[in-house]
């Protein structure tokens, strides 16, 4: 399970890379002739007609997420975390790597060590 609301993100990109980013649409910066701001910003600040949709819906998306699992958000979030459980183990035994942690000392995010080397060795 997961939230995202289309139109919520932020392209980031070191400066010294910007130059080769381009929207995969543009719109009203790309004739812009402006210099108070980069050619990147330009580009990405205003990309099409403004859909405020997204920032409308995330609270009814929230709410709608804890709903999904009896149990509301608790479940939700004990469901992720099982999953997470599962797919490190699953890396773990395709990697040939040990898991590096026991489950209680683990939070939402779990990774196995690099392919090819277990806690011992390291």
């Amino acid at each position: 399970m997961g939230l995202r609301a289309p139109g919520l993100g932020l392209p980031l990109r070191e400066t010294r890379r910007q130059g080769r980013i381009k929207p995969l649409a543009i719109s009203n910066g790309a004739s812009d002739t402006r210099t108070d701001r980069s050619r990147f910003r330009l580009d990405f600040d205003w990309n099409g007609t403004f859909d405020p949709s997204p920032w409308l819906t995330v609270p009814a998306a929230i709410d709608g997420l804890g709903e999904m699992l009896p149990g509301g958000w608790p479940s939700v979030i004990a469901n992720n975390r099982q999953l997470m459980l599962n797919a490190r183990e699953m890396l773990a035994a395709a990697l040939h790597t040990d898991i590096q942690a026991p489950d209680e000392m683990t939070g939402p995010i779990g990774q196995p060590p690099a392919a090819g080397r277990s806690v011992a060795a390291a």
